[in-house]
């Protein structure tokens, strides 16, 4: 049975390693201890149990101190950055019909409460979801 937890660990260990999401670490771990606990007994129960045991210790554990050093960090995208811009309709938008408006350079997709005609001026309001929702610039 050593044999079958030590490739169980490489397994598991393997696929951390390609996650890079703390996924499956801790059940890597619990089977190494499997594995060394396969030396002393036969009885597959208690190899079993020290698998899932170290493995919910782990978790339990290591857990909350990888969230501790680990903070999300905010990077703006450029989605975030045409909130308030000044944008040109390329593509008749409403509620009910998502358009495409022309903000900083590029295309976006975009939604509005009232209807807004190709070739308005817009200001970009806020983010829903994958579009952009614009309201009829005021004129001056």
């Amino acid at each position: 049975m050593f044999t079958v937890w030590i490739c169980l660990f490489v397994l598991l260990l393997g696929l951390e390693i390609a996650t890079i999401n703390l996924v499956s670490i801790w059940f890597a771990l619990g089977s190494l201890t499997a594995a060394f606990v396969s030396l002393l007994t036969e009885n597959i129960f208690i190899q079993i149990a020290s698998f899932a045991l170290m493995s919910i210790l782990v978790l339990l554990i290591m857990r909350p101190l990888v969230k501790r050093f680990t903070k999300a960090v905010f990077i703006p995208v450029d989605l975030d950055e045409v909130v308030g811009k000044i944008g040109l309709i390329t593509q008749d938008v409403s509620s009910r019909k998502v358009g495409e408006v022309f903000v900083d350079g590029k295309r976006w997709p975009a939604t509005s409460k009232k209807k807004i005609v190709k070739d308005k001026e817009v200001k970009v309001l806020e983010i829903l979801d994958d579009k952009l929702l614009v309201e009829e610039k005021e004129s001056e």
